[in-house]
């Protein structure tokens, strides 16, 4: 094991991880002690960690560990690797989900351009509610279509944070969406009771709209706001997520 010591000290981590293996392989033949198979497997995995092979490290740090439990460093190390091995998976989530910020981007802005003028010319008491009702169809089933995409894009995120809140956000323009579906109903019909339980219906939704709004803003401050994530990724999500909380705004 002095060898593997020596290399480690200078850094030559091919070196010491070669006569690691070895020692670790005559503890293995010659009935080695507890103490002497977790100090080679402990070696090894802090070459394998330094070499930025980290699934290697935990498993031998795992072994030194489990040979002498006792070891309080031997804990830390495997608690380290496990730590780091749980970050790089959440990097490589949120590299995985950039383009998919872009695509429900782009969907809210598809679902604002039917809903902008489906709700003005509803407002307007100029255009009569026949006219209304015949030119929201249109609108109606772009705002359908966009709803059903958004849904989907949202179940193909990795990361299991955002992936729940956009499946929330999606959900609740599914609620939007039977909400004025069922005030261009009640219009349709000369209903005024079933239009003022859509109009509740879509107030409650644009609430929980900003609810959710804000639990979007804090989960990209959560992620993206932190040193350890790439600047060009962090800069982009921000960038999304402000587009995000501006389309969500009631309109």
């Amino acid at each position: 094991m002095e060898q593997a010591r020596s290399a480690f000290a200078r850094g030559d981590f091919q070196r010491c991880t070669t006569s690691a293996r070895s020692a670790l392989l005559i503890y293995e033949n010659n009935s080695g002690s507890p103490q002497q198979l977790a100090t080679a497997h402990w070696r090894l995995g802090s070459s394998y960690y330094r070499s930025g092979n980290l699934n290697g490290a935990k498993v031998h740090f795992a072994q030194a560990a489990a040979h002498d439990p006792s070891n309080p460093e031997y804990r830390r190390s495997l608690s380290e690797v496990r730590a780091k091995l749980t970050e790089k998976e959440r990097l490589q989530q949120l590299a995985h989900d950039t383009p998919l910020f872009e695509e429900i981007h782009k969907l809210t802005s598809r679902w604002n351009e039917a809903a902008g003028p489906l709700v003005r010319d509803y407002l307007d008491p100029t255009i009569p509610a026949s006219t209304w009702v015949y030119q929201a169809r249109s609108y109606l089933n772009t705002m359908r279509v966009t709803q059903n995409s958004m849904q989907f894009v949202a179940s193909q995120f990795q990361h299991p944070e955002f992936r729940s809140i956009y499946r929330q956000i999606s959900l609740n323009y599914k609620r939007k969406l039977a909400a004025t579906t069922r005030i261009h109903f009640a219009v349709a019909n000369g209903d005024s009771e079933a239009e003022e339980r859509g109009q509740r219906e879509m107030q409650a939704a644009t609430a929980e709209a900003q609810v959710l709004v804000q639990r979007l803003v804090s989960l990209s401050s959560k992620y993206y706001g932190r040193d350890n994530v790439d600047r060009e990724l962090s800069r982009q999500i921000r960038e999304k997520s402000a587009k995000m909380e501006r389309q969500m705004q009631p309109r």
